[in-house]
């Protein structure tokens, strides 16, 4: 019997961003407590009966796809207590989402070898980050009390995303400080996925963290300041989770909790820790073995425009485009400040969920 060593949590109105400074938004926006238990879902949108509303596990925080879900989805969640973190990737175009033909062939870079559909983003281009200030303000429109946005990490992949010149650390660090201001204005929390090279510089900026296998990468020490940080500061929650390539069962596998080694002290760390499949559907483990699953279904996939044409989204989603783009009218979008340090891109890192393994 495989025996896989984890350390595991512990189961338990419109605004007017011309007058909302980031300091106000801040002071209304959720922290979620180290070591929250968190269900994950990706693939598929929840199935909650609107007129029976419950939902499984039982637990505080649902981390679901922005595009995937809908407003109703997200209220009943909130009839049911939970808080919600909305996902998309800041990182990539992928071309099934239905304001992929707003980016510009000059916005996009490699191919993700693996993913077909998928190419990493230069976020340096002005066009690309307002696309991103749109995801966002889709996000409060909708609900969200966080967002989730993936592959930061462009600046340790293909070179630096394939983008001339690379995109590096310093790029990531700026891009990622313009999508917390934004958030904070909007009122919602942001976590910064994988990336620890660019984790120190970002910590007062992000209200949470996502990992994705720190146990199978040997690199979950470098969140112990982060959850556990010294002069009074208070800790933040990673929600880390870990893969299993064939789909487990809770009586072939035994999940334990230990120290890890690379912690100084052998301090245990404060991660919330679950198991999932690739696919990132409804299953998910806890580190006791238990086995829950979340009912979900099939997304209908919209009509995607083609790359880079200028086209109108499709027609479902012209009002909500043009709100957002009123919006975004008259919003100064933030200037990070702030030290950064520049290292071109080392090692190509699995980036995202590693679906290639």
């Amino acid at each position: 019997m495989r025996t896989l060593f984890l350390l595991c949590a512990v189961l338990p109105t419109r605004l007017s961003l011309a007058e909302t400074s980031e300091t106000e938004a801040r002071n209304r926006i959720w922290y979620p407590a180290v070591q929250s238990p968190i269900q994950m879902i990706l693939s598929g949108s929840l199935d909650i009966d609107p007129w029976h509303p419950s939902i499984v596990p039982n637990i505080g925080i649902y981390d679901i796809d922005l595009f995937d879900n809908s407003n109703d989805t997200i209220r009943l969640l909130h009839r049911l207590g939970k808080k919600v973190v909305c996902y998309f990737s800041a990182g990539t175009a992928e071309d099934w989402r239905p304001d992929f033909g707003n980016f510009t062939e000059s916005d996009m870079g490699a191919n993700l070898p693996l993913w077909p559909g998928e190419r990493y983003l230069n976020i340096r281009s002005k066009n690309v980050w307002k696309i991103m200030a749109r995801r966002l303000l889709l996000a409060k429109q909708k609900g969200c009390d966080a967002v989730d946005p993936d592959n930061i990490d462009v600046y340790s992949n293909l070179n630096g995303g394939g983008v001339k010149p690379p995109i590096t650390e310093r790029d990531a660090i700026r891009y990622l400080r313009q999508l917390s201001s934004f958030s904070h204005r909007l009122g919602m929390s942001i976590g910064l996925k994988n990336s620890l090279e660019i984790l120190p510089f970002v910590t007062n900026n992000v209200e949470f963290a996502v990992n994705e296998e720190c146990v199978l990468n040997s690199t979950c020490g470098k969140y112990s300041k982060f959850t556990s940080p010294s002069r009074g500061s208070i800790g933040k929650a990673v929600f880390h989770v870990e893969y299993e390539r064939p789909r487990p069962s809770s009586t072939s596998w035994n999940i334990t909790a230990f120290a890890f080694p690379d912690v100084p002290g052998s301090d245990k760390l404060k991660l919330s820790t679950f198991i999932k499949t690739l696919d990132l559907n409804g299953w998910i483990m806890w580190c006791d073995g238990r086995v829950e699953i979340t009912k979900t279904k099939a997304v209908e996939v919209p009509e995607v425009p083609p790359a880079g044409n200028g086209t109108e989204p499709v027609d479902s989603e012209t009002e909500l485009e043009k709100q957002l783009d009123a919006d975004l009218q008259g919003v100064v979008f933030p200037t990070p400040t702030g030290a950064i340090k520049d290292r071109r891109p080392g090692p190509r890192y699995l980036r995202g969920v590693h679906k290639a393994l």
